[in-house]
């Protein structure tokens, strides 16, 4: 049983892992392409920064952490910043990427992920997060993590 609390959004069910990586890619390379290696985050007076980091595949701490400090959806003066290593470990690794994919993509100007050395070909193939790619039968015939790859390398250290 997934535990998302029933106040936050969950992805549609008929719609693949690789479907929804491929609709968020096609929406923020174009936006990264050039953008450089280093992330400025402004942060006015009257909002707030929470920083994430080691999530490493724990979806169901990323939902405990909605609920007590408020979703995106909910907290439009807030900004969340995630400083990478969302992938291996976990039982959930996939899934939270793409959550946190899709979050930056809704959210651009307040959500902001960075990579972690685990967002790395080598470190995710050697950690595991490849084999969870795989193990998602989605009929891409192992697209998955090649397309997170692709993600990956678009997302500032």
């Amino acid at each position: 049983p997934d535990s998302t609390p029933a106040s936050l959004p969950t992805p549609t069910a008929s719609v693949s892992s690789s479907e929804r990586l491929e609709n968020i890619t096609q929406s923020l390379l174009p936006r990264r392409r050039g953008a450089g290696q280093l992330l400025e985050v402004t942060v006015a007076a009257t909002e707030t920064l929470l920083i994430f980091g080691d999530l490493h595949g724990q979806l169901n701490d990323l939902h405990r952490w909605w609920q007590k400090v408020g979703h995106p959806d909910t907290q439009p003066t807030t900004k969340y910043l995630f400083l990478g290593d969302y992938v291996d470990r976990g039982p959930k690794d996939v899934e939270l990427v793409l959550e946190l994919l899709e979050l930056q993509e809704k959210y651009a100007d307040r959500v902001f992920l960075l990579r972690g050395n685990h967002e790395t070909r080598n470190q995710s193939r050697n950690m595991g997060f490849a084999n969870n790619c795989r193990k998602k039968k989605d009929g891409r015939n192992g697209l998955l993590w090649s397309n997170f790859m692709t993600a990956f390398d678009h997302l500032p250290v």
